[in-house]
């Protein structure tokens, strides 16, 4: 008999049983989403101790929950998908948006998101770089270092600014969030506009990629209209590892 359940926490058991479906889905098709390691909420449909179809759940702002759906191909098309979705619906706050995640490598996550008739919000692209023993130019511009603590989820990171040497006149500013050990998250590359097309974004990148411990693993997330991005986190060694793409329900 199947039991549905919604929790914040999960046994271990549970949590065994989340990654045996989430590796049975991976075995059927090449997805590279997995379980997120900062998921606030599960729904989950069982049938004994064999999970059918989860709904994982993160709050990365608190009007915007990020959620990922995996369902048994065996049970696939019966309905199981449309009935989490509709239980998260329920305990939903007014004016939250629900943004579902697709990787493209699964045809019928992409069949069921069309039949809820969700829209496509956004593509983007995550990109990596491997943190080692690297040779850059000294940096020709003042590099500072603020240690900072995110407001919505508080983890800590750092604030980097790139300033002239004389006056000391702020070029750009980018920052970095610890993410799990010897990963981190590279976010809000921002060059102030009369500096921009300058190369001062390549510098400024390869100077913090000099802070970074070694060795180490750094990524982003970009978005996939914004070509200037792409080219210049290429240039600094980076390369795409995933395609996303993001659909509101």
């Amino acid at each position: 008999m199947k039991k549905t359940y919604c929790q914040t926490r999960l046994t271990p058991t549970q949590v065994r049983a989340f990654h045996d479906l989430i590796n049975t889905c991976q075995a059927c098709e090449p997805l590279r989403l997995g379980f997120p390691d900062d998921a606030d909420n599960f729904l989950f449909t069982c049938e004994g101790t064999m999970i059918l179809s989860c709904l994982i759940v993160c709050q990365v702002q608190e009007d915007v929950w990020e959620c990922y759906v995996f369902t048994h191909p065996d049970w696939r098309r019966k309905g199981l998908c449309r009935d989490l979705i509709g239980e998260l619906c329920k305990q939903t706050p007014a004016d939250t948006e629900l943004v579902f995640l697709l990787d493209h490598q699964s045809p019928d996550a992409l069949a069921a998101f069309s039949s809820l008739e969700m829209e496509h919000w956004r593509t983007e692209y995550q990109m990596e770089r491997n943190i080692g023993a690297a040779s850059f130019p000294p940096p020709s511009f003042i590099l500072t270092q603020e240690e900072i603590v995110e407001e919505y989820d508080g983890k800590k990171g750092w604030l980097f600014s790139a300033l002239s040497a004389s006056p000391p006149i702020l070029l750009g500013s980018c920052r970095i969030l610890a993410h799990r050990p010897a990963e981190f998250y590279l976010y809000h590359v921002e060059m102030v506009e009369k500096y921009r097309n300058q190369g001062w974004g390549t510098k400024l990148i390869q100077a913090v990629l000099q802070t970074l411990p070694q060795p180490s693993r750094l990524f982003l997330h970009v978005s996939s209209d914004n070509p200037a991005a792409v080219n210049l986190y290429k240039k600094t060694g980076f390369h795409i590892t995933e395609t996303l793409s993001y659909y509101l329900y």
